[in-house]
């Protein structure tokens, strides 16, 4: 599963990426962690992690460290556990999510790559793994991490709900998404790509609502105000082609055609890897 950005309490993204995912053999949530460049809202991002974990009404979490040169130098999970209690759970009851927060990123701070310190003098926004039994599905994961906008991040084959939910995002100042490297593909009369609607509102957005072709403006916006581009795949998804921002283009609708089937696609194509320098082949 590819990360996602943790969407804040005003709606909006924070530059803090995180991952569903299992560890040691339990599901949850990674919030990576803050360094240099980094996920730089990574103290937000958990404040709004915990503040959503506690609306549902759970009162303890197992909380780990999980960076790769703690796992590897602490192999056992309970000798990376983040807790509050004698019970070994990090509880939430009783407390703001901030407070509960500042006292999380502390307990980080007694640990380095290679030992346990007595005193709290080490980075207190690591890598973290966080995990409820009461959590039970990638679904109730995904709605911590995005709040209620979780189901318009969501990859989908049907074309217009793909539309419907790049619409429900596109005025939202969207950071880079990853994409998708091996898109799921379902298989009716014909097969069907998974799409995801981050990456096409992203790069529309990126356009400037102009095609990236013959940088003319979109013919129009459609029902949900977008500017009318389509997401074209300059490796195709068929032949191995990411859904990510690497390998798409903003086209309007005749230039798509014409990739498709002028007797110059080879050209325009060879066009857009010269002036679109976020493209990989």
């Amino acid at each position: 599963m590819s990360f996602m950005y943790v969407i804040g309490f005003d709606g909006n993204q924070l530059n803090s990426k995180c991952i569903i995912a299992e560890l040691d053999g339990l599901n949850g949530l990674i919030l990576e962690s803050w360094g240099q460049k980094n996920n730089p809202h990574y103290n937000e991002a958990l404040k709004v992690i915990i503040h959503r974990i506690k609306s549902i009404g759970i009162q303890k979490i197992n909380v780990f460290l999980a960076s790769k040169p703690v796992m590897k130098n602490f192999p056992d999970s309970n000798s990376r556990k983040l807790y509050n209690s004698k019970d070994g759970f990090f509880h939430l009851e009783g407390q703001q999510a901030e407070n509960l927060r500042l006292d999380l990123c502390r307990k980080q701070k007694f640990f380095s790559s290679t030992e346990i310190k007595t005193q709290a003098r080490g980075n207190g926004s690591k890598r973290i793994f966080l995990h409820t039994d009461e959590i039970k599905s990638s679904n109730e994961w995904r709605k911590i991490a995005l709040g209620d906008l979780s189901l318009n991040f969501g990859s989908t084959t049907d074309v217009d709900e793909l539309s419907k939910r790049v619409g429900n995002i596109f005025e939202m100042e969207l950071l880079k998404p990853e994409g998708v490297s091996n898109p799921h593909k379902l298989t009716t009369q014909a097969i069907v790509y998974s799409r995801s609607p981050d990456v096409v509102a992203y790069i529309i957005k990126l356009s400037d609502g102009n095609c990236e072709a013959c940088e003319k403006p979109a013919p129009f916006k459609n029902k949900y105000g977008v500017p009318y581009l389509e997401v074209h795949h300059v490796i195709p998804l068929s032949k191995g082609g990411a859904d990510t921002p690497e390998n798409c283009v903003a086209l309007c609708p005749n230039c798509h055609r014409a990739i498709h089937f002028s007797e110059n696609n080879k050209k325009i194509t060879a066009s857009l890897y010269q002036k679109t320098s976020r493209l990989s082949r």
